[in-house]
């Protein structure tokens, strides 16, 4: 799984490198953007191979306190807008005033960004992704697309490392199959749960406990 993800942008780079040596790179600028790309990709992917292995053996300092949910949705909701409107999604929060859990805002945070720019990447131009904040047995949370969802197949093991629902879908369109795992383990070292339901429609939630 590793093997594939890291095959494209090193193929890319490879290609690149020996153009520009050969003298072949009729922009150099442009490869030179290209490669950028390339690493960028690899140090992402790297960056969470090392996040859900620290996740995992549990050497993650997770800090522990009351936290606004809702205050943190509408602040992932601020940071995302302008990847949203760049693929034509609108960007809404459903939400009980005060949604109070125990838990830590950073990891809260990365794990709903996380959420929100997964439905981007497949909600249809001129659709909404919602995100739903209740007071609902615990602190509950929905991140809703107009997508097509998982399919009832695949919710089992949408949080196992690597997973795509589409084996065909590269890193550039699909992620690295690493976002939902992280999310998982940011979740259930707070004492929470994560679930994704079938579509149609994307739909991934969680639940953390409150005070």
């Amino acid at each position: 799984a590793i093997g594939h993800d890291l095959r494209t942008p090193l193929a890319s780079l490879r290609a690149a490198i020996e153009a520009l040596e050969d003298g072949l790179a009729p922009d150099p600028d442009r490869y030179l953007q290209s490669m950028d790309r390339d690493v960028v990709a690899l140090s992402s992917l790297v960056d969470d191979l090392f996040l859900l292995a620290r996740l995992e053996e549990g050497s993650i300092a997770m800090e522990r306190g009351p936290i606004d949910i809702t205050e943190l949705a509408d602040e992932a909701i601020e940071v995302l807008t302008p990847v949203a409107a760049t693929a034509e999604v609108r960007l809404e929060l459903v939400a009980d005033r005060r949604v109070v859990a125990v838990g830590g805002s950073e990891a809260v945070s990365r794990v709903l960004r996380n959420l929100i720019d997964n439905a981007i990447r497949f909600a249809p131009a001129g659709s909404a992704v919602t995100v739903e904040v209740r007071n609902e047995d615990g602190a509950a949370v929905r991140v809703l697309d107009h997508g097509p969802g998982f399919t009832p197949e695949f919710v089992d093991q949408a949080f196992e490392r690597f997973s795509r629902d589409d084996p065909s879908r590269e890193r550039s369109t699909g992620g690295s199959g690493l976002g939902l795992a992280i999310a998982r383990g940011f979740i259930e070292a707070l004492n929470g749960t994560i679930w994704a339901e079938p579509g149609p429609g994307g739909c991934v939630g969680f639940r953390l406990p409150v005070a």
